[in-house]
């Protein structure tokens, strides 16, 4: 890979591959204009992902037609097509299509604690044991067949094998087992075959592989995703037969073990054991399998699993995410919302890479962010990721629709439905320079840290977890120390993998150089391994720690030395680490410790500067970034001890500039967020210097020469009046709710994330149940002139009338925003001043979808509390909010046009409050996404200020109160919830701080 001409126009292997939702009644035509439209935008490929709301049926037969198509269309523009392997997610059921047999279905053991007296024998029953226990402690039981062998205890314990309940979610079936073989074949039959047998010479070829997406072997003793809750633990058929054959001693009759604290006991060899061999069990059963067939279809294999987030997280769903990540070509992880910075959940996948050699890793980024989640917000979330190893970005997520429920599904659309998609370019040329020198040469990192999962996993019992988070003050600390652990490597600039023992175990090597002793764990070697927050430890683990100590190697203890080992009580670790480095578990001590016993390049006096080195040959990059995304860090001093000839390299455009000398102290200045990139080479290149100007005038724009808008404005319908069957109209309310009351009405479920897909639902009919009514209500201050569009889904299956007189919906002008809202010609003469009514009316299926309706054309609009007025267009825009100009529901581009000329001048921003801005979009179009908000351009001809808005205030949630949450997805949007009030609540949009421009003149 030539990284010089790389990095200057970066290939499609190196940019993003969105979800490309596959959500409604797909066409080939809107098809291959989506791919066009994703090249266009900067990505390298995409994912085709069946969502919420796909009428298509799937895996039928024209759906291998449609990926044909997309796929061939991709191979034109020299893009990358991936498959995904389900309808909606967790991936493994095939939409409901394998565990329809009901052999297939998730199962669980299942515990009820009954009292002596009322225990009586069935055939259901798997185990029963009498026990003494006070809460989660256990102090004795024994297994009983008969209710008589229970007397002189308190309780008994009755275990039985139950189904996983049937869930909407997989079209009215479960999930399956993914930890029994012949379930996965069937999964793999089902799908995988599918797309051989359908998509011809593709697969392996043009269809370079596919994603799996969260699947996993089920919530231990959590309840997470059963929906009927519950004591349980993950089963399969051969659990027991298992159990035994690896580990020698009968799981069955020690049961309680995984459920009580024995003894008080919170580590346990059962619990332990039993964790390790359903994680096991999944990798084995799910995860290789699909590896193994993709190798032999020359696919690619990449996704994530479930669940990430936290060591606790990892142990509920799956155990130690990297087994999983070991085995798949292009491991990945889901970063969810926009302020999860989990820097571990990367460090893990990163370490596995490093340690087998992986190349790529994924990202599912940008998921649950919401509609007012802007281009910087882009570049932030994805900065620290890239920054940590993550070269293969998945945007979450690109809607093929917004019709019905697919517009509340995880918003907002990283696609054509955002006003600043044309800009996107901008990120992911960025990004794929990010991915270049993240991915050029080798890190210097040489530091191990032991993963503490299993000292989690050893202490599993029931209350441990809820909603994937630790409860337990014995879970707690593991996790404390393991955070702190590893803040204090990121903050102390020392690169470090992370290990877990069973692939340590498997892999390493002891090194002796005659210089130094390395621990070699596959293609990576490490002079350091630290141990902390362990409370547990492997004995093979024990036996290469002491040889690698013996030899030379360096260990360093830190706090707290495990007292256990195979989780069982011993003083062995604690022996050897008599003789090894131990620290109290102390930043200020382990900061200098670790500093003293690594080797680094490169020093830093900013802990929330974090830093990473690429050694290329006899050239070092060094990648810093701020991670701090509030406030900047000035005069931050950087040491390099490596000579040579230093080079900043500006990712963002691609150019590389003289930055003098190495061998010195550097003082740096970042914004809040800010990237910097340089690199230390032996040999001089002649570069340009960073051009720096002199102001001779500097402007504050307090008022607008114009403005012009880049699409009509829009008058929002969401507050709606229902009457089903001609009966009483119900009282106004948000049009969501309203269509709960039709569906109450008519004993229909309500739409949802996990409804059950209309393909489905389509497949095994619908009928008509009735006729529902729908009545809008606005009002006029003045009737429009020009053209006006009533914008709505479906307009075929509705009556239309405005004030009474009927529309002709076949009078139709393409599409506004998305291809799901038709334009339908609406006659200016059919308003009037005052009140205005539209009303709707359908014959009402399962299938039908209410949502609200939008009135575009030149007029502008006012609104008090929910009620919304038409008035006369604003004819100038003035800083601040649009919203209270006319405008508040406004999502497009507008463009403000200043009385300002001059030869060079730089235009300063204080914020964006929209998606991105855009400074002279017709002639030098400089892109302003994030900090520093500055651009440099030729006003000569007057400077215009162009501001792509979010769709926030467009598609919501508009009723949402507090108006920021932590993440979005469908709840935020079925206004059920107790943050919803009538009025709207609008989020900040337009310039409202005055722009500064300085003129200049060139150094």
């Amino acid at each position: 890979m030539d990284i010089l001409k790389q990095f200057q126009n970066p290939d499609n292997t190196l940019r993003g591959k969105p979800f490309w939702s596959w959500n409604g009644e797909l066409k080939m035509q809107e098809l291959i204009r989506q791919v066009d439209v994703s090249h266009d935008m900067g990505f390298g490929g995409f994912f085709m992902h069946s969502r919420c709301g796909l009428i298509t049926e799937y895996l039928g037969d024209e759906w291998f037609e449609l990926i044909n198509g997309a796929t061939d269309r991709a191979e034109e523009l020299g893009m990358e097509a991936w498959l995904y392997d389900e309808d909606r997610w967790p991936s493994g059921s095939a939409g409901g299509i394998v565990s329809k047999n009901e052999k297939y279905r998730t199962r669980y053991i299942d515990l009820t604690i009954v009292p002596v007296d009322g225990f009586k024998w069935d055939d259901d029953i798997l185990a029963a044991f009498a026990a003494n226990i006070d809460d989660i402690n256990m102090d004795s039981y024994k297994r009983i067949y008969d209710p008589s062998e229970a007397q002189g205890f308190r309780c008994v314990l009755v275990f039985r094998v139950v189904l996983m309940q049937c869930h909407s979610n997989y079209n009215g079936y479960t999930y399956i087992d993914t930890m029994s073989r012949e379930a996965v074949d069937e999964f793999i039959r089902v799908t995988h075959e599918a797309y051989k047998a359908k998509c011809g010479g593709r697969v392996g070829t043009t269809i370079k592989g596919i994603f799996t997406d969260e699947p996993h072997r089920g919530s231990l003793l959590d309840g997470f995703g059963i929906s009927d809750g519950g004591a349980y633990i993950p089963y399969t058929f051969k659990l027991f037969d298992e159990f035994k054959s690896r580990y020698g001693f009968d799981l069955l009759e020690r049961l309680p073990e995984v459920y009580f604290r024995l003894n008080g006991e919170s580590l346990n060899e059962v619990k332990w054991r039993y964790t390790e061999l359903i994680q096991d069990l999944f990798v084995e059963n799910f995860v290789t399998p699909i590896q193994e067939w993709c190798d032999a279809n020359n696919m690619l294999f990449t996704g994530h699993f479930l669940h990430e987030d936290s060591l606790t997280a990892q142990v509920d769903m799956f155990g130690n995410l990297m087994r999983g990540y070991e085995v798949m070509s292009y491991p990945g992880v889901d970063v969810l919302t926009e302020h999860n910075c989990n820097y571990n959940i990367v460090k893990q996948l990163t370490s596995v890479a490093r340690q087998t050699g992986k190349k790529w890793l994924l990202s599912e980024l940008y998921g649950c962010t919401g509609w007012q989640f802007n281009l910087e917000a882009h570049k932030n979330q994805g900065d620290w990721q890239a920054l940590l190893g993550i070269n293969l970005r998945c945007p979450h997520l690109s809607w093929y629709t917004m019709e019905g429920e697919g517009k509340r599904d995880y918003p907002a659309s990283i696609f054509h439905q955002s006003a600043w998609y044309k800009e996107y370019k901008y990120v992911e040329d960025y990004f794929a320079r990010f991915n270049l020198v993240m991915m050029t040469g080798k890190p210097e990192c040489d530091v191990l840290y032991l993963s503490p999962i299993e000292s989690v996993m050893a202490q599993v019992n029931l209350g441990w977890a809820k909603n994937l988070g630790p409860q337990h003050d014995c879970i707690i600390d593991v996790e404390k120390d393991y955070n702190a652990i590893t803040g204090w490597l990121y903050g102390g600039h020392t690169d470090f993998d992370i290990g877990d023992e069973a692939m340590i175990n498997r892999l390493h090597k002891i090194n002796e150089t005659g210089r130094e002793t390395l621990l070699t764990v596959g293609e990576a070697s490490y002079r350091v391994v630290v141990v902390g927050g362990m409370r547990t430890m492997r004995s093979d683990t024990l036996k290469w720690l002491k040889n690698f100590a013996k030899k030379g190697g360096k260990v360093l203890f830190v706090g707290d030395v495990p007292s256990y080992v195979d989780a069982k009580l011993s003083d062995d670790v604690k022996e050897f680490a008599k003789k090894a480095t131990c620290i109290p578990m102390d930043q200020e001590s382990f900061t200098k410790t670790v500093s003293e016993m690594s080797t680094c390049f490169v020093r830093v006096d900013n802990p929330s500067i974090f830093t990473q080195l690429r050694r290329d040959g006899d050239k070092l990059y060094m990648v810093m970034l701020n991670m701090d995304r509030r406030e900047a860090k000035k005069n931050v001093n950087v040491t390099i001890t490596e000579n040579g000839y230093l080079q900043e390299w500006d990712l963002a455009s691609g150019t590389r500039y003289d930055a003098g000398d190495a061998a010195r102290i550097l003082t740096i200045d970042f914004e809040a967020g800010q990237e910097r990139v340089f690199c230390v080479a032996k040999s001089y290149e002649a570069l340009p210097k960073k051009p720096s100007y002199t102001t001779v005038k500097t402007i504050e724009v307090g008022d607008f020469a114009g403005y012009t808008l880049d699409e009509p404005n829009m008058l929002l319908l969401d507050m709606a009046e229902v009457s089903v069957n001609g009966g009483q109209w119900q009282p106004k309310t948000e049009i969501l709710k309203a269509d709960w009351f039709v569906r109450d009405s008519f004993n229909l479920p309500h739409r949802g994330g996990e409804m059950l897909q209309p393909w489905f639902v389509r497949k095994n009919g619908v009928s008509v149940v009735g006729k529902a009514n729908v009545r809008f209500t606005f009002f006029a201050d003045v009737i429009p002139e020009g053209t006006l569009y009533l914008c709505m889904e479906r307009p075929e299956n509705f009556i239309v009338k405005v004030n009474g007189t009927a529309i002709d919906t076949s009078k139709q002008d393409g599409f506004w925003v998305d291809i799901a809202f038709k334009k339908v010609a609406l006659d200016n003469s059919l308003l009037k001043l005052g009140e205005n009514i539209v009303e709707l009316e359908t014959d009402y299926t399962e299938a039908t979808n209410l949502e609200a309706l939008y009135i575009i054309g030149e007029f502008g609009v006012k609104v008090d509390g929910c009620v919304n007025t038409m008035i006369e267009m604003p004819k100038t825009i003035s800083l601040g909010n649009l919203f209270e100009q006319g405008l508040p529901f406004y999502g497009g581009k507008i463009v403000y046009h200043t009385d300002v000329k001059a030869d060079l001048a730089e235009v300063a921003f204080d914020q964006i409050h929209g998606g991105c801005l855009v400074v002279n979009p017709e002639t030098d179009k400089a892109f302003v996404g994030w900090k520093p908000y500055t651009a440099v351009v030729n006003g000569k001809d007057g400077i215009d200020i162009e501001l792509a808005l979010t769709r926030r205030n467009t598609f919501g949630p508009l009723h949402q109160y507090p108006l920021d949450v932590g993440a979005y997805g469908p709840g935020n949007f079925t206004t059920g919830g107790d943050g919803y009030k009538d009025e709207y609540n609008f989020y900040p949009c337009g310039l409202l701080t005055a722009p500064i421009i300085r003129v200049l003149k060139e150094n």
